[in-house]
């Protein structure tokens, strides 16, 4: 596995976190922002778990982690309750295609 990618999709995350962090603040429903900010936590966590596990990363569950945080991210989007938070959500989503792009050339699969 590539390490410099695999930190390259990890720093894509952390990005992400930070956009995740504005969109909470940003929130008028406290329900949402409970959840914006538990998924921001979600991926800190992953971020900071995989540092002990760097050399034995398991791709499809790094893959699948990545998909179930786009399915969150994608509820929230679309039922929030202004467009003006809609260019966050997007660059939330690329940051995480971007890291899962990452995930697939630090495997030796990407194009």
């Amino acid at each position: 596995m590539n390490d410099q990618k695999m930190t390259q999709a990890y720093a894509r995350v952390h990005d992400c976190v930070e956009l995740l962090e504005v969109l909470a603040k940003g929130c008028c429903v406290d329900g949402r922002r409970s959840t914006i900010k538990a998924l921001a936590m979600d991926m800190r966590v992953y971020l900071d778990n995989r540092a002990l596990t760097v050399g034995g990363r398991n791709l499809e569950a790094d893959v699948e982690q990545l998909s179930e945080w786009g399915g969150i991210l994608g509820r929230l989007n679309v039922t929030c309750c202004t467009d003006q938070r809609a260019p966050r959500y997007r660059d939330a989503f690329d940051c995480l295609r971007a890291a899962y792009e990452q995930l697939i050339v630090a495997a030796g699969m990407g194009h």
